[in-house]
């Protein structure tokens, strides 16, 4: 590792790349920037995959028929951390442009690259309800395409009123006994959701409730959820309300949507031609872990070049 200098000082710790976020793309881009020979390594603030790891069963990825989330991320860490990628579990709390690069700021350190990857990701919007934590993974869900499969021929709930939320339960539908859909106060997906949920309540396979979920409850697993004074059984709760990416940090750094969402162009370059984006914080229009591996993939590929 090579020393650099920051306002006139020696200072250590400094890389080529700098990735931030330890999921399936930060492990991706930390294994491709790697073997294009960068001096590279990985912040993590909170747990090693992000969302991939509350995965309890991934059956879409390639050359993978099931796997747990946690598991298949386990593999990622141990490929890059083979090659010598360092993964700090250290949260990142400010990020300085610089004019050799950026000073990377943790709470017990600083650190220096000249160019980063962001890959912080994406969390779903919680209910923050009874049961919601406590059985997450075992009935509390977050992504139907990942997850819906464990649910075939049974009946799930998905909680929600916009587009993601219709589209989920569009999807289960044709592979679930029944899907009742919890509507807060009304439905805000567009009209081409509409006119598909009405077809499929004509059809009798989703049914829609409007109210608030109070409660998620099982023993060991979800049995039923609790709106208002009613209580509906299932197997699953689908949670589609949004979710919110972790860009906090980088906002006066790089141009983002409305939403906060990072921009980029296909090489995964943000509107700083040194600063990187990859998975789920990254405006995208599908998030999935393969779809993270392969913007990680890009990310590193570019951003190793000289």
């Amino acid at each position: 590792m090579a020393n650099g200098i920051l306002k006139g000082k020696v200072m250590e710790n400094v890389f080529d790349i700098i990735i931030i976020g330890a999921g399936p793309a930060g492990l991706t881009a930390a294994l491709y920037a790697k073997r294009a020979g960068a001096n590279v390594t990985v912040f993590e603030g909170a747990s090693l995959g992000g969302q991939a790891s509350l995965s309890a069963k991934v059956e879409n990825f390639p050359g993978i028929d099931n796997i747990t989330g946690a598991d298949l991320v386990e593999r990622m860490e141990t490929q890059v951390t083979n090659l010598g990628v360092e993964i700090k579990y250290n949260p990142v709390i400010k990020i300085e442009k610089v004019s050799k690069g950026y000073i990377v700021h943790t709470k017990s350190c600083t650190y220096q690259a000249r160019k980063l990857i962001l890959s912080m990701g994406a969390r779903a919007r919680t209910l923050g309800v009874p049961g919601e934590v406590e059985l997450l993974g075992r009935g509390v869900c977050y992504c139907a395409v990942c997850d819906g499969g464990l649910y075939k021929g049974r009946d799930v709930v998905v909680v929600g009123g916009g587009d993601s939320a219709v589209e989920d339960a569009l999807y289960l539908s044709n592979i679930c006994k029944s899907v009742t859909l919890i509507v807060r106060k009304e439905l805000s997906c567009a009209k081409a959701y509409l006119d598909k949920l009405d077809d499929a309540k004509r059809a009798g396979k989703i049914n829609v409730v409007f109210g608030i979920v109070t409660k998620i409850l099982g023993d060991g697993a979800v049995e039923s959820v609790v709106v208002g004074k009613d209580t509906i059984k299932t197997s699953a709760v689908f949670i589609a309300i949004g979710r919110i990416p972790d860009s906090d940090i980088v906002r006066d750094l790089v141009e983002c949507d409305s939403l906060g969402y990072v921009k980029t162009d296909s090489d995964m370059r943000t509107s700083d031609k040194n600063i990187f984006a990859c998975g789920d914080i990254r405006k995208k229009s599908v998030r999935q872990i393969v779809t993270a591996c392969a913007d990680g993939a890009i990310a590193g590929t570019f951003a190793s070049k000289k």
